[in-house]
Protein backbone atom coordinates (compact mmCIF):
# COMPACT_ATOMS: atom_id res chain seq x y z
CA UNK A 1 0.00 0.00 0.00
CA UNK A 2 2.87 2.63 1.13
CA UNK A 3 4.56 1.80 -2.28
CA UNK A 4 1.54 2.37 -4.27
CA UNK A 5 1.36 5.81 -2.77
CA UNK A 6 4.94 6.60 -3.28
CA UNK A 7 4.97 5.74 -6.89
CA UNK A 8 0.98 7.58 -7.56
CA UNK A 9 2.88 10.47 -5.82
CA UNK A 10 5.62 9.98 -8.00
CA UNK A 11 3.47 10.23 -11.07
CA UNK A 12 1.54 13.17 -9.98
CA UNK A 13 4.79 14.93 -9.62
CA UNK A 14 6.47 13.83 -12.94
CA UNK A 15 2.79 15.30 -14.80
CA UNK A 16 2.74 18.62 -12.38
CA UNK A 17 6.85 18.92 -13.42
CA UNK A 18 5.74 18.26 -17.25
CA UNK A 19 3.12 20.49 -17.19
CA UNK A 20 5.02 23.40 -15.55
CA UNK A 21 7.88 22.75 -18.16
CA UNK A 22 5.63 22.61 -21.32
CA UNK A 23 4.04 25.77 -19.43
CA UNK A 24 7.50 27.60 -18.44
CA UNK A 25 9.10 26.69 -21.95
CA UNK A 26 6.27 27.04 -24.67
CA UNK A 27 2.79 28.37 -23.58
CA UNK A 28 3.61 31.27 -21.58
CA UNK A 29 5.57 32.74 -24.66
CA UNK A 30 2.49 31.92 -26.36
CA UNK A 31 0.48 33.53 -23.68
CA UNK A 32 2.17 36.89 -23.69
CA UNK A 33 2.06 36.60 -27.77
CA UNK A 34 -1.20 36.36 -27.77
CA UNK A 35 -1.81 39.15 -25.11
CA UNK A 36 -0.13 41.51 -27.30
CA UNK A 37 -2.00 40.87 -30.08
CA UNK A 38 -4.83 41.08 -28.45
CA UNK A 39 -3.64 44.70 -27.15
CA UNK A 40 -2.59 45.18 -30.31
CA UNK A 41 -6.08 44.18 -32.65
CA UNK A 42 -8.04 46.54 -29.72
CA UNK A 43 -5.74 49.64 -30.42
CA UNK A 44 -6.36 48.75 -34.25
CA UNK A 45 -10.43 48.51 -34.04
CA UNK A 46 -10.53 52.07 -31.97
CA UNK A 47 -8.33 53.61 -34.65
CA UNK A 48 -10.74 52.17 -37.30
CA UNK A 49 -13.56 52.98 -35.36
CA UNK A 50 -11.87 56.66 -35.14
CA UNK A 51 -11.28 56.71 -38.57
CA UNK A 52 -15.15 55.61 -39.71
CA UNK A 53 -15.92 58.38 -37.35
CA UNK A 54 -14.18 60.99 -38.64
CA UNK A 55 -14.24 60.22 -42.33
CA UNK A 56 -17.78 59.16 -42.09
CA UNK A 57 -16.70 55.65 -43.75
CA UNK A 58 -16.07 57.02 -46.71
CA UNK A 59 -13.73 55.61 -49.71
CA UNK A 60 -9.88 56.24 -48.58
CA UNK A 61 -8.55 57.08 -52.19
CA UNK A 62 -11.84 58.99 -52.37
CA UNK A 63 -10.47 60.97 -49.29
CA UNK A 64 -6.49 60.98 -50.42
CA UNK A 65 -7.86 62.53 -53.65
CA UNK A 66 -9.28 65.43 -51.93
CA UNK A 67 -6.66 65.94 -49.64
CA UNK A 68 -3.62 65.82 -52.04
CA UNK A 69 -5.89 68.17 -53.83
CA UNK A 70 -6.47 70.67 -51.32
CA UNK A 71 -2.57 70.57 -50.12
CA UNK A 72 -0.75 70.85 -53.36
CA UNK A 73 -1.64 74.60 -53.95
CA UNK A 74 -0.90 74.95 -50.26
CA UNK A 75 2.74 73.59 -50.76
CA UNK A 76 2.86 75.60 -54.37
CA UNK A 77 2.00 78.90 -51.87
CA UNK A 78 4.95 78.00 -49.08
CA UNK A 79 7.74 77.17 -52.09
CA UNK A 80 6.21 80.45 -53.79
CA UNK A 81 6.49 82.83 -50.48
CA UNK A 82 9.45 81.16 -49.13
CA UNK A 83 11.47 82.18 -52.17
CA UNK A 84 10.70 85.39 -51.31
CA UNK A 85 12.84 85.71 -48.16
CA UNK A 86 16.07 83.87 -50.27
CA UNK A 87 19.00 86.01 -50.98
CA UNK A 88 21.68 83.66 -50.79
CA UNK A 89 23.01 84.83 -54.13
CA UNK A 90 24.32 88.00 -52.27
CA UNK A 91 26.29 86.12 -50.14
CA UNK A 92 27.68 83.79 -52.70
CA UNK A 93 32.02 83.41 -52.29
CA UNK A 94 34.41 80.69 -53.26
CA UNK A 95 34.60 77.61 -51.05
CA UNK A 96 38.24 76.14 -49.84
CA UNK A 97 38.86 73.34 -52.26
CA UNK A 98 40.38 71.50 -49.42
CA UNK A 99 43.46 70.79 -51.34
CA UNK A 100 46.26 71.03 -48.54
CA UNK A 101 46.44 74.65 -48.71
CA UNK A 102 46.40 77.04 -45.39
CA UNK A 103 43.47 78.10 -44.72
CA UNK A 104 44.73 81.66 -43.51
CA UNK A 105 46.35 81.97 -46.69
CA UNK A 106 43.60 80.85 -49.19
CA UNK A 107 41.30 83.39 -47.27
CA UNK A 108 43.94 86.11 -47.87
CA UNK A 109 43.60 85.09 -52.06
CA UNK A 110 40.11 84.57 -51.84
CA UNK A 111 39.17 88.08 -50.28
CA UNK A 112 41.38 90.07 -52.09
CA UNK A 113 40.66 88.69 -55.45
CA UNK A 114 36.90 89.30 -54.90
CA UNK A 115 38.08 92.80 -53.78
CA UNK A 116 39.83 93.54 -57.21
CA UNK A 117 36.79 92.24 -59.38
CA UNK A 118 34.76 94.52 -57.37
CA UNK A 119 37.47 97.44 -58.13
CA UNK A 120 37.46 96.58 -61.68
CA UNK A 121 33.79 96.76 -62.61
CA UNK A 122 33.47 100.03 -60.33
CA UNK A 123 36.45 101.66 -62.30
CA UNK A 124 34.43 100.46 -65.29
CA UNK A 125 31.38 101.91 -64.04
CA UNK A 126 32.68 105.03 -62.41
CA UNK A 127 35.96 105.77 -64.41
CA UNK A 128 38.19 106.16 -60.64
CA UNK A 129 38.42 103.18 -58.11
CA UNK A 130 36.66 102.70 -55.39
CA UNK A 131 37.45 105.20 -52.36
CA UNK A 132 39.20 102.31 -50.42
CA UNK A 133 39.50 98.67 -49.93
CA UNK A 134 35.91 97.42 -48.85
CA UNK A 135 37.18 95.56 -46.39
CA UNK A 136 37.99 98.30 -44.08
CA UNK A 137 34.23 99.78 -44.84
CA UNK A 138 32.48 96.44 -44.07
CA UNK A 139 34.87 95.76 -40.97
CA UNK A 140 36.16 92.73 -42.69
CA UNK A 141 39.90 91.41 -41.28
CA UNK A 142 42.91 90.97 -43.64
CA UNK A 143 44.52 88.11 -42.89
CA UNK A 144 47.27 89.64 -40.42
CA UNK A 145 43.93 90.96 -38.38
CA UNK A 146 42.76 87.63 -38.08
CA UNK A 147 41.96 86.08 -34.52
CA UNK A 148 43.92 82.47 -33.98
CA UNK A 149 40.58 81.01 -33.86
CA UNK A 150 39.61 82.83 -36.85
CA UNK A 151 42.38 81.71 -38.82
CA UNK A 152 41.90 77.78 -38.14
CA UNK A 153 38.34 77.49 -38.52
CA UNK A 154 36.89 77.26 -42.12
CA UNK A 155 33.65 78.53 -40.88
CA UNK A 156 34.74 81.46 -38.74
CA UNK A 157 36.31 82.77 -42.47
CA UNK A 158 33.17 81.73 -44.13
CA UNK A 159 31.53 84.61 -42.00
CA UNK A 160 33.98 86.86 -43.25
CA UNK A 161 33.97 85.75 -46.90
CA UNK A 162 30.06 86.38 -46.86
CA UNK A 163 29.54 89.96 -45.62
CA UNK A 164 32.84 90.96 -47.70
CA UNK A 165 30.36 89.38 -50.39
CA UNK A 166 26.62 90.96 -49.31
CA UNK A 167 28.60 94.31 -49.42
CA UNK A 168 29.98 93.57 -52.88
CA UNK A 169 26.71 93.06 -53.90
CA UNK A 170 24.93 96.28 -53.04
CA UNK A 171 27.68 98.10 -54.60
CA UNK A 172 26.71 96.59 -57.40
CA UNK A 173 23.05 97.08 -56.97
CA UNK A 174 24.03 100.80 -56.73
CA UNK A 175 26.35 100.57 -59.59
CA UNK A 176 23.86 99.01 -62.11
CA UNK A 177 21.48 101.73 -61.71
CA UNK A 178 24.51 104.32 -62.91
CA UNK A 179 25.63 105.42 -59.29
CA UNK A 180 27.76 108.76 -59.34
CA UNK A 181 29.83 107.71 -56.36
CA UNK A 182 29.58 105.24 -53.18
CA UNK A 183 30.98 107.21 -50.48
CA UNK A 184 30.48 105.05 -47.43
CA UNK A 185 28.84 101.81 -47.03
CA UNK A 186 28.30 99.50 -43.47
CA UNK A 187 26.61 96.67 -42.43
CA UNK A 188 24.49 96.47 -39.58
CA UNK A 189 24.23 92.74 -37.23
CA UNK A 190 22.40 90.71 -38.34
CA UNK A 191 18.93 90.24 -36.63
CA UNK A 192 15.82 88.08 -35.77
CA UNK A 193 12.39 89.30 -35.83
CA UNK A 194 10.80 87.98 -33.34
CA UNK A 195 7.13 88.28 -34.94
CA UNK A 196 7.91 85.56 -36.95
CA UNK A 197 8.95 83.15 -34.27
CA UNK A 198 12.63 84.23 -34.96
CA UNK A 199 12.10 82.45 -38.62
CA UNK A 200 12.95 85.74 -40.98
CA UNK A 201 16.41 86.97 -39.80
CA UNK A 202 17.38 90.83 -41.78
CA UNK A 203 20.45 91.77 -42.97
CA UNK A 204 20.36 95.71 -43.23
CA UNK A 205 23.35 98.33 -44.65
CA UNK A 206 23.75 101.83 -44.91
CA UNK A 207 25.27 103.56 -47.64
CA UNK A 208 25.59 106.86 -48.98
CA UNK A 209 26.02 107.48 -52.86
CA UNK A 210 25.21 110.65 -55.43
CA UNK A 211 22.77 109.87 -57.97
CA UNK A 212 20.87 111.33 -60.46
CA UNK A 213 17.02 111.42 -59.87
CA UNK A 214 15.90 109.58 -62.67
CA UNK A 215 18.21 106.58 -61.64
CA UNK A 216 17.26 107.28 -57.76
CA UNK A 217 13.34 106.54 -58.93
CA UNK A 218 14.16 103.42 -61.21
CA UNK A 219 16.29 102.02 -57.86
CA UNK A 220 13.68 102.31 -55.90
CA UNK A 221 10.77 101.43 -58.19
CA UNK A 222 13.23 98.14 -58.82
CA UNK A 223 13.48 97.55 -55.25
CA UNK A 224 9.74 98.02 -54.66
CA UNK A 225 9.30 95.26 -57.55
CA UNK A 226 11.91 93.04 -56.32
CA UNK A 227 11.06 89.18 -56.45
CA UNK A 228 12.87 88.89 -52.92
CA UNK A 229 12.05 90.99 -49.37
CA UNK A 230 13.61 94.69 -49.70
CA UNK A 231 12.61 97.55 -47.79
CA UNK A 232 14.16 100.91 -47.67
CA UNK A 233 13.63 101.41 -43.56
CA UNK A 234 15.41 105.28 -43.71
CA UNK A 235 15.92 107.81 -46.67
CA UNK A 236 17.56 111.39 -46.63
CA UNK A 237 17.79 112.95 -49.76
CA UNK A 238 19.62 116.16 -50.10
CA UNK A 239 20.60 118.43 -53.26
CA UNK A 240 23.39 120.95 -52.09
CA UNK A 241 24.45 122.13 -55.59
CA UNK A 242 21.09 123.64 -56.55
CA UNK A 243 22.99 126.16 -58.94
CA UNK A 244 24.39 124.16 -61.05
CA UNK A 245 23.28 124.03 -64.50
CA UNK A 246 23.83 120.15 -64.86
CA UNK A 247 21.25 117.18 -64.33
CA UNK A 248 20.85 117.40 -60.83
CA UNK A 249 23.11 114.69 -58.93
CA UNK A 250 21.39 113.84 -55.53
CA UNK A 251 23.16 113.27 -52.13
CA UNK A 252 21.41 110.09 -50.78
CA UNK A 253 21.92 108.59 -47.50
CA UNK A 254 19.28 105.62 -46.84
CA UNK A 255 19.10 102.44 -45.24
CA UNK A 256 17.70 98.83 -46.75
CA UNK A 257 16.70 95.93 -45.54
CA UNK A 258 16.90 92.00 -46.96
CA UNK A 259 15.26 88.92 -45.19
CA UNK A 260 16.49 85.15 -45.18
CA UNK A 261 14.60 82.30 -43.82
CA UNK A 262 15.63 80.60 -41.55
CA UNK A 263 15.05 76.86 -40.49
CA UNK A 264 14.34 76.35 -37.31
CA UNK A 265 16.44 73.63 -35.22
CA UNK A 266 15.81 71.44 -33.08
CA UNK A 267 17.57 72.81 -29.50
CA UNK A 268 20.79 70.72 -28.90
CA UNK A 269 20.84 69.41 -32.60
CA UNK A 270 24.61 68.81 -33.79
CA UNK A 271 25.38 70.88 -36.86
CA UNK A 272 25.19 74.69 -38.06
CA UNK A 273 22.26 75.68 -40.15
CA UNK A 274 22.46 75.68 -43.98
CA UNK A 275 24.43 78.91 -44.87
CA UNK A 276 22.17 81.82 -45.70
CA UNK A 277 19.26 79.90 -44.70
CA UNK A 278 16.84 79.36 -47.58
CA UNK A 279 15.62 75.88 -46.31
CA UNK A 280 12.02 74.60 -45.87
CA UNK A 281 10.44 74.67 -42.16
CA UNK A 282 8.35 71.45 -41.43
CA UNK A 283 6.02 70.39 -38.74
CA UNK A 284 8.27 67.80 -37.21
CA UNK A 285 11.35 70.61 -36.36
CA UNK A 286 8.61 73.61 -35.09
CA UNK A 287 7.60 71.03 -32.96
CA UNK A 288 11.26 70.59 -31.44
CA UNK A 289 12.58 67.30 -32.89
CA UNK A 290 11.65 64.55 -35.50
CA UNK A 291 9.13 62.16 -35.06
CA UNK A 292 8.99 58.67 -36.52
CA UNK A 293 5.51 57.53 -38.50
CA UNK A 294 5.93 54.15 -36.35
CA UNK A 295 6.21 56.33 -32.84
CA UNK A 296 3.30 58.67 -33.71
CA UNK A 297 1.04 55.75 -34.37
CA UNK A 298 2.07 53.59 -31.54
CA UNK A 299 1.28 57.31 -29.29
CA UNK A 300 -1.90 57.45 -31.04
CA UNK A 301 -2.53 54.42 -30.17
CA UNK A 302 -1.66 54.45 -26.35
CA UNK A 303 -3.82 57.82 -26.40
CA UNK A 304 -7.11 56.32 -27.85
CA UNK A 305 -6.94 52.94 -25.92
CA UNK A 306 -6.57 54.73 -22.48
CA UNK A 307 -9.19 57.08 -23.55
CA UNK A 308 -11.48 53.57 -23.77
CA UNK A 309 -10.87 52.10 -20.97
CA UNK A 310 -11.51 55.22 -18.97
CA UNK A 311 -14.86 55.69 -20.82
CA UNK A 312 -15.53 51.58 -19.77
CA UNK A 313 -15.02 52.83 -16.45
CA UNK A 314 -11.13 51.09 -16.57
CA UNK A 315 -9.87 47.93 -18.62
CA UNK A 316 -11.24 44.53 -18.11
CA UNK A 317 -9.71 41.65 -16.12
CA UNK A 318 -7.39 39.63 -17.77
CA UNK A 319 -7.82 35.98 -17.69
CA UNK A 320 -6.19 33.72 -15.53
CA UNK A 321 -3.69 30.96 -15.99
CA UNK A 322 -6.39 27.83 -16.65
CA UNK A 323 -7.92 30.56 -18.94
CA UNK A 324 -5.17 31.39 -20.97
CA UNK A 325 -3.87 27.69 -21.29
CA UNK A 326 -7.18 27.23 -22.39
CA UNK A 327 -7.60 29.69 -25.55
CA UNK A 328 -3.78 28.50 -26.91
CA UNK A 329 -5.36 24.79 -26.42
CA UNK A 330 -8.30 25.69 -28.54
CA UNK A 331 -5.98 27.76 -31.15
CA UNK A 332 -3.28 25.38 -31.53
CA UNK A 333 -4.84 22.03 -31.24
CA UNK A 334 -8.35 22.64 -31.73
CA UNK A 335 -8.04 24.92 -34.41
CA UNK A 336 -10.81 27.23 -32.71
CA UNK A 337 -11.07 31.18 -32.08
Amino acid sequence: MTRGRIISALMLVVVASTFGGVYQFYFKQKLEEYAQNAKFKSDLEIALKDLEETFMKAKPEEVIQLWRGNRQPWLDSVERRTKYFENEAWYEHEVYPNDGSILRFWYDDASTKMVTEFNTKARAKLGYNFPEDLRINLNIPYVDQLAPADASSEQALYQHLRRLSFGISACELLLDHNVSNIQNLSLWRKRKVPATQNLMELQTFGVSFAMKMSDLIALLEEIRLADNYFTVDAIDISYPYIGYPNEPQLSVQMLVSVADFLDPVAPGAGGAPAAGGGGRATAMAQAGGDVSVEQMFKQTLETRSKRRAEAEGGAQAEPGFFGKAWKLFKRYVLYMN
